[in-house]
C-alpha cells in the first residue's frame, strides 16, 4: 500500500569462525561449514514504526531512501548504490 506506515526490521547473523552469508561459495561447503558449527545465531531487531510525511506520501523514491537510511543508520552500515 503506497504510503502507509512501515515497521523495519534488521535481522543480522553474527559469526566467529565462518559467515553464513551465501557470499561466493558453491552451496554444498556452505551447508556443510554451517552444519560444523555448534549453533548459528541470528539477531532480529525490531525498529519503531516509520509514519511517512505527506511528502514522502506523495514521493515513493523519497519516502524508500528515508526508510533505507533509518536501517543503515540503525545497523551502522554505510550506504551504498
Amino acid at each position: 500500500v503506497p504510503g502507509a506506515p512501515v515497521k523495519p526490521v534488521l535481522v543480522s547473523m553474527p559469526f566467529k569462525h565462518f559467515s553464513p552469508s551465501y557470499e561466493s561459495i558453491y552451496t554444498q561447503v556452505l551447508v556443510a561449514r554451517s552444519l560444523c558449527q555448534f549453533y548459528n545465531r541470528m539477531q532480529v531487531r525490531y525498529l519503531e514504526d516509520y509514519i511517512p510525511s505527506e511528502e514522502e506520501k506523495n514521493d515513493p523514491k523519497l519516502y524508500a531512501e528515508n526508510v533505507r537510511n533509518i536501517i543503515a543508520y540503525a545497523s551502522n552500515l554505510p550506504m551504498c548504490d
